[in-house]
């Protein structure tokens, strides 16, 4: 099995929230919203998304609701700044989100959340996982008990009995879409962190405190395990045992998952078989099943690969971890971390490993003599494949970043070094150009505006000359579009309306300080837009180093900072200057 199984590829399915749950979520926030929770009804009116409002300063795009939450669920911020590197999430991040629960309208969190995660839209997980535990746990309180004494007060139209009934159905529709949001259980361990972080932040002052493991939460993790086959399970199980202080063990003591199978399915002794495993780490011993349940079990794959995986934790002998691997397409993170550095395994985890997991684990099977020359001829023609390169979704800049690595001849400080292969470099340059295909057109103009690049990406070998080259490369693909030299943030909208050119979108590349002289690059845009008629003309300051500056007006949609550099950056310049962030 390959690590491409746990993933559903975009598009595919039909995947829903229930009507039935949106539908009555949505009659509570129109029921709230009557009733004035908020402290302004005014606050209660959307604002317009793609609208264009005019300020002391200029022209600015509105920044809307849901605006500020694919903010957060993909830039993992609601301002308008992107940090490569990781920052924890705490509540402070979601004080945005909790604003729009607060004024009624916690379904357009959960509508953006379930298109984002559906399209795989997010770069990172944890912003959108926090955001779904918000609308799972927010002010958590025994809310049946609560909902009964309040029902007649609810029929007078009671602004609290009204809220509560709201935040339960909140509750239970964001749980309704668990499944299809936390497609692995290294995304299930990472929301129940964030469940029990917002469970006890946002208690209701009075009444019995909550630990967030309530009837809602249970049931929404019983259904997960027992949504998945026995072969998807075992997959799970084996692949993913732990992830963020979580395991399987700790899921299943505190949920209870029970089996749902009918005792006479013949399905049922795999699934206690998997159940008991996922909470002792071994098998069940067999008891009283029918014949045609103890055929199942003699004749399953799940089994038998759970089985293969509890074998292999202390085996030795190299020549049975490859017939293992070559008979269950066992993963990386299967295999024992002691025998990671046998060549004959990553040759055998090789013939089925996926196109982003083989050009990431490039250098390590350089260094340890897996490229040998049959091995490195079925590399390179993966690697020139445009086949492969397109189904693989894989980004100039990905490639980019894993030559110049491959190049330097070794990992971080203290790790591996090889030695660089020719025929491989020469792959990687054409992969580069090749993947372009997966770099989807904008149909805008672009001003590009270069700093003195000489430093180097923080955490990676890639220069920041190389690094912004590519990317502006990748959104101009291949387009004889102008480049333009700039030190001062402010000077490619300056020099745009001094010499009347017209251009949709403006970034500027720097690894030193952000500087502006007399006009500040914010005022600079809304000057452009208003003398050129592009109203919706954006600004991205891309800081190719990890030092923290913030050029952006939070309040304008069409300005947008990046700190630091990393693979997901393309990807984001392309929601952002479609207007999907």
């Amino acid at each position: 099995m390959s690590d491409e199984a746990d993933f559903p590829m975009t598009g595919e399915g039909d995947i829903k929230i229930s009507d039935s749950f949106i539908r009555s979520l949505q009659e509570c926030e129109e029921l709230c919203r009557s009733l004035c929770i908020s402290e302004s009804c005014s606050q209660m009116m959307k604002t317009k998304e793609d609208g264009v409002r005019s300020t002391a300063g200029g022209f600015v795009l509105a920044v809307g609701d849901e605006t500020t939450i694919r903010r957060f669920i993909i830039l993992g911020t609601s301002s308008g700044t992107y940090y490569s590197r990781e920052k924890q999430l705490t509540m402070d991040n979601v004080n945005a989100l909790i604003n729009i629960i607060e004024r009624g309208r916690g379904s357009l969190i959960l509508k953006e959340i379930h298109e984002v995660s559906r399209a795989g839209r997010n770069p990172k997980q944890d912003p959108l996982l926090f955001a779904l535990a918000l609308c799972a746990r927010y002010n958590v309180c025994d809310t049946i008990r609560k909902l009964s004494r309040n029902k007649e007060a609810l029929e007078r139209g009671h602004v609290a009995a009204a809220k509560l009934k709201y935040l339960r159905e909140l509750h239970k529709s964001a749980f309704e879409i668990v499944n299809d949001v936390c497609r692995i259980p290294a995304h299930l361990f990472t929301f129940v962190k964030y469940c029990e972080m917002v469970s006890q932040s946002t208690q209701l002052e009075s009444g019995k405190k909550s630990t967030g493991w309530g009837r809602l939460m249970r049931g929404a993790i019983q259904r997960w395990y027992a949504s998945k086959s026995p072969g998807q399970l075992a997959m799970h199980l084996t692949k993913y045992p732990q992830r963020d202080g979580w395991s399987h063990r700790d899921l299943f003591r505190l949920a209870h998952p029970k089996l749902k199978v009918s005792i006479f399915s013949p399905t049922i002794l795999e699934y206690k078989q998997l159940y008991h495993f996922a909470v002792k780490d071994v098998e069940q011993p067999t008891k009283k099943y029918r014949a045609v349940q103890m055929d199942t079990e003699l004749n399953s794959r799940a089994l038998d690969l759970v089985e293969a995986v509890m074998a292999l934790k202390n085996e030795k002998d190299e020549a049975k971890v490859v017939a293992a691997i070559k008979k269950h397409r066992l993963v990386r993170e299967q295999i024992p971390a002691d025998m990671l550095s046998s060549v004959a395994v990553w040759q055998a985890l090789l013939d089925g490993m996926p196109m982003t997991a083989m050009i990431r684990n490039l250098g390590k099977m350089q260094s340890i003599g897996v490229l040998t020359d049959s091995f490195r001829a079925s590399v390179i023609a993966r690697l020139t494949s445009e086949e492969e390169l397109k189904r693989a979704k894989i980004h100039p800049v990905h490639v980019l970043m894993a030559k110049t690595a491959y190049e330097s001849g070794h990992g971080g400080i203290g790790e591996l070094s090889w030695k660089a292969n020719e025929e491989i470099n020469g792959a990687l340059e054409v992969a580069f150009y090749k993947s372009f295909i997966n770099a989807p057109p904008t149909n805008k103009r672009y001003c590009f505006a270069f700093g003195r690049l000489w430093k180097s990406i923080s955490g990676a070998v890639l220069s920041c000359q190389c690094a912004s080259a590519s990317v502006a490369l990748s959104l101009v693909s291949m387009k004889n579009e102008k480049i333009y030299g700039a030190t001062d943030c402010a000077l490619p909208m300056l020099w745009a309306k001094e010499n009347n050119k017209k251009f949709d979108v403006f970034v500027v590349y720097k690894d030193n300080e952000i500087s502006f002289r007399d006009v500040h690059p914010y005022q600079a845009l809304r000057d452009y837009r208003e003398s050129s008629g592009i109203v919706d003309a954006k600004l991205v300051v891309m800081g190719m180093t990890a030092a923290d500056f913030t050029i952006a007006d939070p309040e304008d949609a069409g300005m947008l900072d990046i700190v630091g550099f990393d693979s997901a950056v393309p990807a984001l310049l392309n929601e952002f200057v479609t207007g999907k962030i």
